[in-house]
């Protein structure tokens, strides 16, 4: 039996901290103005939902576009901003707030086993998501405004109470989408859905009504969100069954993830070690601690001698953000 209650969870993950992207993406909005959808993804989505980060200062996005007209929607007033053509990304920074801009795209070849020589723009948060490390990195967040009438579509007789990870999971499994009911949050895995719902990388609000008025619905705890937005996960490689089973899984092939990039393997490593020591700080009952998935580990062995490829500066700053517990 997992243990809940309003303010942790010990296995299932913490919704709750959600409400905090939530004003991250409202700043975002405002300051790129546009009609595709902004994504929250990465480590800023990964920890809050581990309880690991309650409010991270340093966010990770994505949305559609082509990247020098998003550079020109960018409101830069009273911040710094710089943009690396290279590889697309544009940082802007507020405060001590730290946003990063990577438009969605496709990558191939890695001839040097660390960066792609081809760099494709896409419209398809799908395709995008297939060119990520780690499936727990590969969730994606954003939200909509919550509208009355969507509470009329949920039958509240099919309403399930929160019992244990496995129904839930299952749950997930059979439907590929499910929504929690006292937090406002649709989370899908099914990719049919995700590309009738992101078609060519923008909201289709018209879909939500469908998918709200045939999915599974759940209640987490007592405690019910008190929220103007519809919270919604984008959830395509299952990072959510392996947040709570606390399993380390390539995206795809781990073969492939790790000889197009050899630095993830060293990553992987530091991953699973810095996630274990932040889960263990709080000592709140007992903690399940996360492992390398099956097929990851024989891959991470198989493919160790690639890191030779990397650069050793590389290297001694993946090691160094062991021992200063960086957060990514």
């Amino acid at each position: 039996m997992v243990l809940y209650s309003e303010f942790y969870i010990l296995h299932m993950l913490f919704f709750d901290y959600l409400k905090h992207l939530d004003t991250h993406l409202g700043f975002l909005q405002k300051k790129i103005k546009d009609k595709h959808t902004l994504f929250l993804v990465w480590w800023c989505v990964r920890d809050p939902l581990l309880w690991l980060d309650k409010n991270p200062t340093d966010i990770d996005f994505t949305m559609a576009g082509e990247p020098k007209k998003i550079d020109k929607l960018i409101d830069k007033t009273w911040m710094s901003y710089f943009m690396t053509e290279k590889f697309w990304t544009m940082t802007l920074i507020k405060d001590t707030m730290k946003y990063e801009l990577t438009p969605l795209r496709t990558e191939s070849n890695y001839t040097d086993s660390r960066h792609p020589d081809v760099i494709n723009r896409s419209n398809d948060v799908l395709l995008d998501s297939n060119r990520r490390d780690f499936t727990i990195n590969c969730i994606y967040y954003t939200n909509t405004p919550y509208k009355t009438e969507y509470t009329s579509l949920i039958d509240k007789k099919n309403i399930h109470k929160y019992s244990d990870d496995e129904t839930f999971l299952k749950r997930l499994d059979d439907h590929g989408y499910l929504y929690i009911n006292n937090q406002k949050l649709l989370i899908i895995q099914d990719h049919k859905i995700i590309a009738k719902l992101f078609a060519e990388g923008k909201l289709q609000a018209d879909q939500i009504k469908s998918i709200l008025k045939a999915a599974t619905v759940f209640t987490i705890g007592k405690k019910a969100e008190v929220s103007k937005q519809l919270k919604i996960i984008i959830d395509p490689h299952k990072g959510i069954h392996d947040s709570i089973n606390k399993k380390l899984r390539a995206v795809g092939d781990p073969d492939h993830r790790f000889t197009e990039d050899a630095l993830r393997i060293i990553r992987a490593i530091r991953f699973v070690n810095v996630l274990n020591a932040k889960l263990l700080l709080p000592k709140k009952g007992k903690v399940k601690l996360f492992d390398f998935e099956k097929t990851t580990r024989n891959s991470i062995k198989k493919n160790h001698g690639l890191i030779k490829n990397v650069a050793k500066e590389r290297i001694k700053e993946e090691v160094m953000k062991v021992f200063l517990n960086y957060k990514k």
